[in-house]
C-alpha cells in the first residue's frame, strides 16, 4: 500500500495501566519486548521459522507476506531510561527521543545509545539506524499568536502529563515495582504530586524553547538546530496537542512545509 514506505516501532510501555488488563505482569515486559525484538526481523526475513523462547514459542512456519522493504522495514524503539537506550543500540534500531527532558537529557541519552550502537551484534544486517525526535508542534508567523497559543497549548501537555502520571500507577502496590520501572515510577510520582515550587511555568518553558517546537518559524528552525546539533536527524511532531483546533494543525503544517523543512 506504502510502495516500501513502512518503518515500525516496538515499545513495552512505562507503566501498568496499560497492561494490567490483558494479566501481563511488569517483570516479563523486557524479556517479551527482547524476544519480540528478536523474532520479528526473522519472521521477515527467513523462509520458513521456529522459535521457542520464554514467552514466544511456535513450530516451523512460513509467514506471509513478507515486506517489500529489503532486508525489512526499519524498527525504531523509544529511548526513555538509560537502559532502554543502551537496549535499542545494542540491537542496531533507530531511537526515538522525547524533547521533554530538554536537550541535555536527549544527549544523554544519545550517547548512550551511539555507544552501544557501536558494537551492536549483527551491525549492517538491517537498514542503517536513525535517531528522531519527538515533539509537541505548534507555528505561527505571527509572534504575539504564536506566544499567547503556543503558551496555552504548553500548559495543556504539561498538565495532561500529570493527569496521566497520576492515573497510570492507581491500585498498583509501590512495593512491587520492578527495579527497571523504579525510574518511571519516581518520575511520575513526582510530576502527579506537582506543580512544585520553582518549576518552569508553561511561558517560561516556551520562553526557553528547548523543550517543545512552539514558536514562530525562527523559532522553530532554532529548536530543531539545538537537536541536530546533538546528531537528531528527524522530527515527529504532534501537532494535534488537546485544544488545538484543525485550522492550526494545518497552518502549522503548511508553515513547516514553507519556510521551516527548506532551511534544512
Amino acid at each position: 500500500m506504502s510502495h516500501g514506505r513502512v518503518d515500525v516501532g516496538l515499545g513495552r510501555t512505562g507503566y501498568p495501566y496499560q497492561l494490567t488488563p490483558y494479566g501481563t505482569d511488569l517483570h516479563d515486559t523486557r524479556g517479551m519486548w527482547q524476544e519480540f525484538a528478536d523474532v520479528l526481523p526473522r519472521i521477515w526475513t527467513q523462509e520458513e521459522i521456529s522459535y521457542d523462547g520464554k514467552y514466544y514459542q511456535f513450530p516451523r512456519r512460513e509467514v506471509l507476506p513478507k515486506p517489500l522493504q529489503q532486508p525489512h522495514p526499519p524498527l525504531w524503539s523509544a529511548c526513555g531510561s538509560d537502559e532502554t537506550a543502551r537496549l535499542t543500540g545494542s540491537l542496531g534500531m533507530g531511537g526515538l527521543f522525547g524533547s521533554e527532558g530538554g536537550p541535555d537529557r536527549v544527549q544523554q541519552l544519545m550517547a548512550l545509545y551511539r555507544d552501544a550502537l557501536r558494537t551492536a551484534s549483527g551491525a549492517g544486517a538491517g537498514p542503517t539506524p536513525r535517531a528522531a525526535l519527538m515533539t509537541a508542534g505548534y507555528c505561527h508567523e505571527d509572534p504575539q499568536v504564536a506566544a499567547e497559543r503556543g503558551t496555552e497549548l504548553v500548559a495543556w501537555y504539561i498538565e495532561q502529563q500529570r493527569e496521566r502520571a497520576r492515573l497510570v500507577w492507581r491500585d498498583y502496590d509501590p512495593a512491587t515495582v520492578p527495579p527497571d520501572y523504579q525510574g518511571y515510577y519516581a518520575r511520575d510520582q513526582r510530576l502527579a504530586s506537582g506543580p512544585h515550587p520553582g518549576e518552569p511555568t508553561p511561558q517560561q518553558v516556551r520562553e526557553e524553547g528547548t523543550k517543545f517546537c512552539v514558536g514562530t518559524p525562527a523559532d522553530c528552525i532554532r529548536f530543531l538546530e539545538i537537536y541536530e546539533a546533538l546528531g537528531i536527524g528527524e522530527a515527529i511532531l504532534l501537532c494535534a496537542v488537546g485544544p488545538a483546533q484543525h485550522e492550526e494543525v494545518l497552518h502549522t503544517l503548511r508553515l513547516f512545509g514553507e519556510q521551516v523543512i527548506p532551511h534544512f
